[in-house]
């Protein structure tokens, strides 16, 4: 069984759990990511307090990689930075590597069927 009808017979897995967990993680902090890179460009322009580096690269580093590293080349934002310009982008293959990972790990025991009931 697969998708739902495997929710409904109680065949999901821990793996599978955590993939859908990282995936759900990944898609909002790609959001945040790109709202954080935003919010700080506008901050910059209007001279306004700013949202520490850190926590820039802390939103990279939990699943938003990919949003930072878009919102940075959108609104032209830390593109002068090397550790932003390399370190952004690292993170987000990062991120993408993790979902991966955690996708054949599903995969695979969905395939094998070893749902590990007993």
């Amino acid at each position: 069984m697969g998708g739902i009808l495997a929710v409904a017979a109680g065949q999901i897995t821990a793996e599978t759990m955590v993939f859908i967990a990282l995936t759900a993680l990944f898609v909002v902090m790609t959001f945040v990511g790109i709202f954080a890179m935003k919010s700080d460009n506008e901050k910059a322009k209007k001279g306004k307090w700013r949202t520490k580096e850190a926590t820039l690269f802390l939103i990279a580093f939990f699943m938003g990689g990919v949003g930072t590293t878009i919102g940075m080349q959108k609104y032209r934002h830390k593109t002068n930075h090397l550790y932003f310009r390399y370190g952004m982008p690292a993170l987000a293959v990062l991120n993408v590597l993790t979902l991966v990972a955690a996708a054949k790990k599903a995969k695979k025991i969905a395939l094998t069927g070893d749902f590990g009931v007993i």
